[in-house]
């Protein structure tokens, strides 16, 4: 079997699922997949997967899982597109929704993922009171994310934030 290697089959098994008719499963296996596409810069591959889990979704009864699963789908899709292509018009909305899905969820985890990717983003866009507005949201979750690599980065997008702002003392003591 598969067990323990999910993750390296995870697209073959969300076909599997759907052909199966079972749509949660198939889901699941679709963010699975479209998550790893990402990680390794499919992100071609990784919209298909994620725009399949959504579609499926979509289709699912109201519930705390279907909630959890976009909640997952929409993290790695906002940021995938954004990270292709730039596209914020497309990206920030996923991103939106992926915060007050984590605020409704009480998941402060991803409320300081969604956070911190909506300050990137805003930065990028040079909307600098926007990005600063997300930050500040941010400080009471940040202790709740427990990537550190994103946490460093929330750090970074912040003092870079602050310097383009002209703050450069506030910007040196950040870093």
């Amino acid at each position: 079997g598969y067990v323990g290697h999910e993750e390296d089959v995870a697209d073959e098994l969300a076909m599997h699922f759907e052909h199966g008719q079972m749509p949660a499963k198939a889901a699941r296996y679709h963010v699975v997949a479209g998550e790893r596409a990402a990680r390794r810069c499919g992100y071609k591959e990784a919209s298909a997967h994620h725009d399949h889990a959504l579609a499926l979704l979509d289709e699912a009864p109201e519930s705390r899982d279907r909630d959890v699963l976009e909640l997952r789908v929409l993290l790695s899709q906002g940021w995938s597109v954004f990270q292709a292509n730039g596209r914020a018009n497309v990206a920030i909305p996923l991103m939106q929704r992926a915060k007050e899905l984590a605020g409704r969820l009480e998941d402060k985890a991803a409320l300081g993922e969604a956070l911190i990717r909506l300050e990137a983003m805003r930065m990028v866009q040079g909307h600098l009171r926007e990005a600063c507005e997300h930050a500040r949201a941010l400080a009471p979750v940040l202790d709740h994310v427990s990537d550190a690599a994103l946490r460093l980065f929330s750090k970074q997008v912040g003092a870079t934030t602050i310097l383009l702002r002209g703050q450069f003392e506030e910007a040196r003591r950040l870093l």
